[in-house]
């Protein structure tokens, strides 16, 4: 009788094994947040929507981030068309991020999308920064 049950528990537990260890991974898909923020400039997190908090005399600093991706997520990026020549970094399938570089002469609107694959499962995101021609004043900076 003892060895019947000790049998049976045995099968027990490998069957229960088996269906704990067959599982697989789930993905992640859905966690992600995705944002930008300008430099120069005061803000250092990533927002859906940012805006210019500073003058810049120079090239705006435009990035674009996913947070809270998984390692093996990758990226499909719509950039728009003026700024595809102006990449600094990144916006790459496998990079979590983009920046780009955007003249100071006049105001913008960058709008960037990005879809995010991991294990079959995929996520829509977009993002978009506003870039005001006179940041002077603080009532001219949103």
């Amino acid at each position: 009788m003892l060895r019947k049950l000790a049998c049976l528990l045995a099968i027990l537990a490998t069957t229960l094994g088996l269906t704990v260890f067959s599982t697989g991974t789930a993905s992640a898909i859905g966690q992600e947040t995705f944002g930008c923020r300008i430099a120069p400039g005061n803000e250092f997190n990533f927002y859906q929507t940012c805006r210019n908090t500073r003058n810049s005399n120079t090239y705006y600093s435009v990035a674009f981030k996913v947070q809270n991706a998984t390692a093996s997520s990758t990226f499909s990026w719509t950039i728009p068309a003026f700024y595809q020549s102006r990449i600094i970094s990144g916006c790459t399938s496998m990079s979590s991020g983009c920046t780009l570089s955007a003249p100071p002469v006049y105001e913008q609107e960058i709008h960037v999308d990005v879809w995010i694959s991991d294990g079959g499962a995929s996520r829509f995101l977009n993002s978009s920064a506003y870039l005001v021609e006179v940041c002077g004043y603080p009532d001219y900076c949103w």
